[in-house]
């Protein structure tokens, strides 16, 4: 009777040792799955921010080409425009030296004119 006392007895310690086991198991995965679900919300969540960010990178390299291209465009109408001035300063340049120059002519005429008005005997 003692022994089977004794027998009954470490099964009942081993089944209770099991019991422990098997409890502290589940607190374990249970903490665990908690963890994990926290760990996969916080990952979820910046996953969302980097797309998030990627978008807006994309978005804003697209408009740093866009300013690139008025940029450029609006520097090609400066400059076409500048042409433009300077080839009117240059036909208004050249407008005042014939103008001058047939100014200049004609007062070498007049000029001429009264010389040989003088020179000749009345």
């Amino acid at each position: 009777m003692t022994e089977k006392h004794c027998g009954d007895s470490i099964m009942d310690t081993y089944y209770s040792l099991v019991e422990q086991y098997k409890r502290r198991i589940n607190e374990l995965q249970e903490r665990f799955d908690n963890e994990f679900e926290v760990m996969e919300n916080k990952n979820n969540y910046i996953q969302a921010q980097i797309d998030k960010l990627r978008d807006a990178k994309k978005m804003h390299l697209q408009e740093i080409e866009r300013f690139h291209r008025e940029i450029e465009k609006r520097l090609e109408k400066e400059e076409r425009e500048r042409q433009l001035a300077e080839l009117k300063r240059q036909e208004a340049e050249a407008e005042a030296l014939a103008l001058l120059e047939a100014q200049k002519l004609k007062k070498r005429k007049k000029g001429q004119n009264r010389g040989g008005q003088k020179s000749k005997p009345h």
